[in-house]
């Protein structure tokens, strides 16, 4: 029942937050990291002002709140719930609770909002992603591809990408800019994928999984290149090139600073 506020740069001792009645299952931190929301077993929703560790209710719900998440513009906090409800509460201001949606049959376990503030996400117990538009509130599309509940959501600090974790052992990471396309899928994790993280730049992402290991991968194919290269010794050779990218394609390498595999012959052109 206790939140224990860190910083990074001190040795100092966490600073304790202690609101709640029972566990704390949900935290989320405004851009500028001047205000803190929580939720726990409780069923409450507490924002606390971190410079002064100040707080105060802001809503409480008929059923626990798994998830919260907080706008980019601090207005409003979204959260998602045990009776499977997509909620919306006013920071300030006497405003009732807007059911954005509900299915009782699948609680939800994890909610996000994009950094622009304008995609709220939510992830239940099926394994269902759900995108709204976050003025109209209307669904925007459903993401499949996952075989059990959804743990974690992320959008990338530049919302190019979204990730979802999973109780099946799997990441996908799909591209913002059309969902349509094929997510990555991130599945060498030996169980539940808890938590993830992007780096401040949104070049990598990072992930927890129950095997108490953690995971660093690139989120963009350039990243990835540039991982591999420094991991091989060279590029691929003529047979290899023949079979995986074809014998009518003019060989290239791939990793320019690597020498070509066997087989290849290079000629430069002056």
């Amino acid at each position: 029942d206790v939140i224990q506020l860190l910083e990074l740069n001190s040795t100092k001792s966490p600073i304790l937050l202690n609101a709640h009645r029972g566990t704390v299952w949900s935290l989320s931190v405004t851009p500028d990291s001047k205000f803190l929301v929580s939720t726990g077993e409780d069923s409450t929703i507490v924002l606390w002002d971190i410079a002064t560790q100040n707080h105060r209710v802001i809503a409480r719900s008929k059923s626990r709140i798994k998830s919260i998440a907080i706008s980019p513009d601090r207005k409003y906090i979204i959260g998602g719930t045990e009776d499977g409800e997509l909620i919306k509460w006013q920071v300030e201001g006497e405003f009732e609770a807007e059911i954005i949606y509900s299915d009782p049959a699948y609680p939800i376990y994890a909610v996000a909002i994009s950094h622009k503030g304008d995609v709220i996400v939510s992830g239940d117990l099926g394994g269902t992603v759900r995108l709204f538009d976050a003025v109209t509130k209307n669904q925007i599309i459903d993401l499949s591809g996952h075989d059990a509940r959804i743990n974690d959501l992320k959008f990338s600090p530049n919302d190019s990408r979204l990730a979802s974790a999973s109780y099946d052992g799997k990441i996908q990471l799909w591209n913002t800019e059309n969902y349509n396309d094929q997510p990555i899928v991130l599945e060498d994790h030996t169980s539940w994928v808890w938590s993830m993280a992007f780096s401040p730049n949104s070049k990598y992402l990072i992930s927890g999984c129950v095997d108490r290991l953690i995971r660093k991968y690139p989120t963009y194919a350039y990243e990835m290149a540039t991982d591999m290269c420094q991991r091989i010794t060279r590029n691929i050779d003529k047979r290899e090139w023949d079979a995986y990218v074809g014998p009518d394609i003019p060989y290239r390498k791939t990793c320019a600073e690597l020498p070509p595999g066997e087989g290849v012959i290079i000629i430069n052109k002056e």
